[in-house]
């Protein structure tokens, strides 16, 4: 017996809702053409039937994965890690873990696709003179690099400064 139950979809919150599909996925995103009293019962839907959107459908929509590679190059780059992770989920976005090798290569083999929207790499000579971050753009994105050499107890901080300088360079519009 299959007991699986399926994802809630859009056209599922749409009927149940009583608008069409383009309503729904127009007050789902926030779309200033749909009457308020609408949008909220949409939203309210939507929440009762346990609906999340579809993060691929999103990518496709809007060409931003909102996923952030990351590639580790030293055992201590763990802390930075850490830091990176935090500062990321904060801003909404998911990491993808690659070699430094693929990320240099521009070939990380589980990438979405789009692509990720930046990159971060964490090696034992990256970032700054004085350990911050230093961020490149080429080959269609961002890229921060940061230091995961020293075990100084900085590392948290240096990869959340490097996920943070990485969020408001993708803000900012910033793109190869």
């Amino acid at each position: 017996m299959d007991v699986t139950k399926r994802r809630t979809s859009l056209a599922d919150v749409a009927r149940a809702a009583g608008v069409g599909l383009a309503t729904a996925s127009r007050a789902l995103s926030g779309n200033a053409d749909v009457a308020q009293a609408t949008r909220d019962r949409v939203l309210d839907t939507a929440s009762s039937l346990g609906y999340r959107p579809s993060a691929a459908a999103q990518a496709l929509r809007t060409g931003r994965s909102r996923t952030v590679a990351v590639a580790v190059g030293s055992p201590i780059a763990a802390d930075v890690l850490e830091g990176v992770l935090r500062a990321c989920t904060r801003a909404g976005y998911q990491v993808l873990l690659q070699e430094v090798e693929a990320l240099a290569a521009g070939t990380g083999s589980h990438e979405p696709d789009p692509g990720p929207d930046g990159r971060i790499a964490i090696t034992p000579d990256g970032g700054g003179p004085d350990g911050s971050p230093a961020v490149t753009v080429g080959h269609g994105t961002v890229t921060v690099s940061v230091s995961g050499r020293h075990a100084d107890g900085a590392g948290v901080a240096r990869g959340e400064a490097a996920a943070t300088a990485l969020v408001a360079a993708l803000g900012a519009g910033l793109r190869a």
